[in-house]
């Protein structure tokens, strides 16, 4: 499995440099997290991983919030460190903490869980959202991803059928929602589409035509008058405290 750390500190400025290239692309990944979840009265949040930053566009404008990445990858001012392994959060809690396509690389992912509920106020929530064991998107990244990055991509994904969620909640929360659920990005033209990837997942050495054509397989693309999606998806996960 690769690590969080050694990924992004060699290809999060890419991964950056997307994001803020097309910044609202991806912005349906981030709803779907909070999707049923009433955000407005959830003043304090934590961000593990925060990567560049990318969570504030959809908190509310008066929540406080604390961002934490264990990569020098990305140029963020003001992130704290901390382990994925075995996150050490501070007190106060949160109202909410927010985990978004990182827990592929981690691996203690029930002691993750447990130390995020263990850091919620009560009646707070944890918001995961990750790509799903065996799905198409798993195989587009461990095939195609790491052909074409440089550094290969061997990813131990979050199975929706397992029992580890129940495990690592224990007493400490409920889990409300446990779904694979769309979220496609969004994109004007396949110019944009391709260009996003490219730099998001640090692909070298390939061409348009080659990327499209791995997308469309694995993935899915579709085109309407608005533009262009990738068909993504990922797992998303709710506990409440």
């Amino acid at each position: 499995m690769d690590r969080y750390a050694d990924v992004f500190n060699v290809r999060g400025h890419k991964y950056d440099a997307a994001m803020r290239a097309y910044p609202t692309a991806r912005d349906e990944e981030f709803r779907q997290l909070f999707k049923g979840i009433d955000t407005a009265p959830l003043k304090r949040v934590f961000d593990l991983p925060s990567g560049g930053g990318y969570l504030h566009r959809f908190i509310a404008a008066n929540a406080q919030l604390i961002q934490f990445d264990p990569s020098a990858g990305f140029a963020t001012q003001g992130v704290l460190p901390v382990d994925l392994e075995s996150p050490e959060l501070p007190a106060p809690g949160a109202d909410l903490i927010v985990s978004l396509a990182a827990l592929h690389h981690v691996s203690n992912k029930t002691g993750f869980i447990q130390a995020a509920l263990a850091a919620l106020r009560p009646g707070g929530w944890l918001c995961i959202g990750d790509v799903a064991a065996d799905s198409n998107i798993t195989r587009f990244l461990d095939q195609f991803v790491g052909m074409h990055n440089g550094m290969g991509h061997s990813g131990d994904y979050l199975d929706p059928e397992s029992r580890e969620f129940q495990t690592a909640v224990q007493q400490q929360a409920s889990l409300v929602r446990c779904e694979v659920a769309p979220c496609p990005w969004h994109f004007a033209n396949t110019d944009d589409l391709a260009e996003f990837c490219r730099s998001l997942f640090g692909l070298l050495a390939v061409d348009d035509e080659s990327l499209l054509k791995a997308l469309d397989a694995q993935v899915g693309i579709t085109t309407d008058t608005t533009g262009v999606s990738l068909e993504w998806e990922l797992l998303y996960l709710q506990f409440r405290k």
